[in-house]
């Protein structure tokens, strides 16, 4: 049990697993294992131990990244006469989405390789149940949690059972939490999956012109014929889907900080915006964006908009789809339509941060809140640290 739950294709972004398992899943697991095995010398003494069953075989780095982003179409395809399944309103990823896809999983596995994922610097809380680090972009949760023992400070002369309580995908950079012990990884692990945890994500999108500066948006949620993940309508929640799973609810706030002029012209004259409902599928649903380049412009002149995204559920990939759905895909993101070059700029991953988290202390029973630094490109737009509420 402990080894399928490393193999669960989780998003980071909550933190909340899927009963599905999925072969890029198994494949980081056994590469996990074979880069693990070779941090192990660095780690030293023993005094660690990691929810892993041990003797896994070892696997090709290039053929562990290929079944990363194996093809979605090799999934089971059922009859005709089978097949009244609700329509997904998401459009499907390309097949530059796999080679883009393959490349960076390369790099990644090449990160693995390369020694620690992080350093004393990305530590942003620790005591002697948990530790929470800001992990970078572009590696995997599994490299990071295997720096994570070298890394590790305590009181405790127990022998910690250090445990992932969310992971983050690949190529999301942000807050990372890992407890040490079975009593926090238990009582966190209920919180995620009870949402009582507060997150907070940014993400750089392109490509649309929002004409609003606030949004709620709620779908449905789950996996198409093809395997890939996909926004199905609200009124679809609970019916069938290819390999026995169903449709879940989806909801996301969105608010927008950084973007078009006139959109932040209008957010200075106004604090308070009341937030736009968006229900998916519903008979009166007005799509709240402009998906067309403006009048007289090109891709390339166009601004980018940065979103801040309040996940009020925990499903795969739930940002990246509501953006893409929303007409602001995130920029780098090729497997929900976003641009590989923006700007000039050229992506080599998708522009997602997880900024931050509230929960409370499963141990300590204190209110815990935690922020990781913005990254550079949130920075140079100007975007500030999320503020919690004061509870006064």
């Amino acid at each position: 049990m402990i080894f399928m739950e490393v193999c669960l294709e989780m998003d980071a972004e909550i933190g909340e697993s899927s009963p599905m398992y999925h072969a890029s899943s198994l494949a980081r697991a056994f590469t996990f294992v074979s880069s693990y095995s070779k941090l192990g010398s660095q780690i030293g003494n023993g005094r660690f131990r990691f929810g892993l069953l041990p003797g896994l075989a070892r696997v090709n780095s290039s053929m562990a990244a290929q079944a990363m982003v194996q093809k979605e179409g090799d999934g089971e395809v059922e009859s005709d006469q089978e097949m009244d399944y609700p329509v997904p309103l998401s459009p499907f990823a390309g097949e530059l989405s796999k080679e883009v896809e393959l490349q960076r999983a390369l790099v990644a596995e090449a990160a693995m390789k390369a020694g620690p994922a992080i350093g004393r610097e990305n530590v942003l809380f620790e005591d002697d149940w948990l530790m929470i680090v800001n992990k970078p972009r572009g590696l995997y949760c599994e490299h990071v949690f295997a720096t994570v023992p070298s890394l590790c400070s305590s009181s405790v002369e127990t022998e910690p059972h250090l445990h992932m309580a969310n992971r983050l995908d690949r190529d999301t950079s942000g807050i990372m939490v890992v407890t040490k012990c079975r009593e926090a990884a238990a009582k966190l692990t209920r919180a995620f999956t009870n949402r009582e945890v507060q997150k907070t994500y940014l993400a750089q999108c392109a490509r649309a012109h929002p004409t609003w500066r606030k949004i709620r948006i709620e779908s449905g949620h789950g996996r198409s014929r093809y395997g890939a993940w996909r926004v199905y309508a609200k009124h679809d929640i609970g019916r069938r889907l290819p390999g026995g799973s169903a449709v879940r609810d989806m909801v996301t706030r969105v608010e927008i900080l950084a973007g078009t002029a006139s959109l932040l012209q209008d957010m200075q004259s106004s604090s308070e915006h009341e937030p736009l409902h968006v229900v998916v599928g519903s008979e009166d649903e007005v799509r709240p964006v402009k998906n067309d380049v403006a009048e007289g412009s090109t891709a390339e002149d166009e601004q980018v908009t940065v979103v801040r995204a309040f996940p009020e559920t925990g499903r795969t990939h739930q940002i990246r789809l509501h953006c893409q759905y929303l007409g602001l895909p995130l920029c780098g993101d090729i497997k929900y339509g976003g641009p590989l070059v923006w700007q000039g700029v050229s992506y080599d991953s998708h522009a997602l941060h997880a900024e931050s988290l509230a929960f409370t202390h499963p141990i300590t029973k204190e209110p815990l809140r935690v922020v990781a630094p913005c990254p550079n490109w949130a920075a140079e737009l100007g975007v500030q640290p999320f503020k919690f509420p004061s509870s006064e």
